[in-house]
């Protein structure tokens, strides 16, 4: 995705994209398509789960989008290990008036900031939107496996916060983005 990498830690593969491609023919003509990239996913490891690691996997997101995107708007999902938080890629400020997000360190001491151009999207457990403060203690668990029996029937345990992923994911499908992806990307 993008450029080529100029150092190899740009060439892990914990990247995903999803991207629409929509058909732009007319009738009694060649198919043409473009393509745009809608929604970009960045991966770490559990190991990283921790305020270091969340921070990192956003600087290291920044990088990326900076160079695959940097006049675009593009939805972000953070995924650490079994967690995951989204966000806003918006290089352009076109949401206004938002307060700059930041992490805390471990032990509270200092306060990372994240890079302005990435935006909460809504109201989430892990974005406190008066302060900014990001906290990955309450990212969304995204373990699927584990069931409980309710009222006689077997469910995920874990079934509010596997429902907020596919409300995020289902009102995705109803934004339009402008543009598409350069020739050369």
């Amino acid at each position: 995705m993008g450029f080529p990498p100029s150092n190899p830690s740009q060439v892990k593969p914990d990247l995903i994209v999803i991207k629409l491609t929509p058909d732009q023919t007319q009738p009694g003509q060649m198919p043409q398509f473009g393509s745009r990239d809608f929604l970009w996913i960045e991966c770490e490891a559990a190991s990283e789960d921790k305020p270091a690691g969340w921070k990192n996997v956003l600087a290291e997101s920044v990088e990326r989008l900076s160079t695959a995107h940097p006049n675009r708007v593009v939805f972000l999902i953070i995924a650490v290990g079994w967690k995951c938080m989204y966000f806003l890629w918006d290089p352009t400020g076109a949401i206004q008036g938002q307060q700059k997000l930041f992490i805390r360190t471990s032990h509270n001491a200092n306060a990372w900031s994240i890079d302005a151009r990435i935006k909460a999207i809504q109201a989430a457990p892990w974005v406190n939107t008066v302060s900014g403060e990001i906290s990955p203690a309450h990212s969304t668990e995204l373990e699927c496996w584990t069931t409980a029996l309710v009222a006689g029937q077997i469910i995920l345990q874990n079934r509010n916060s596997l429902g907020m992923i596919e409300q995020f994911l289902v009102g995705l499908q109803n934004i339009a983005l402008q543009g598409q992806n350069p020739a050369v990307f």
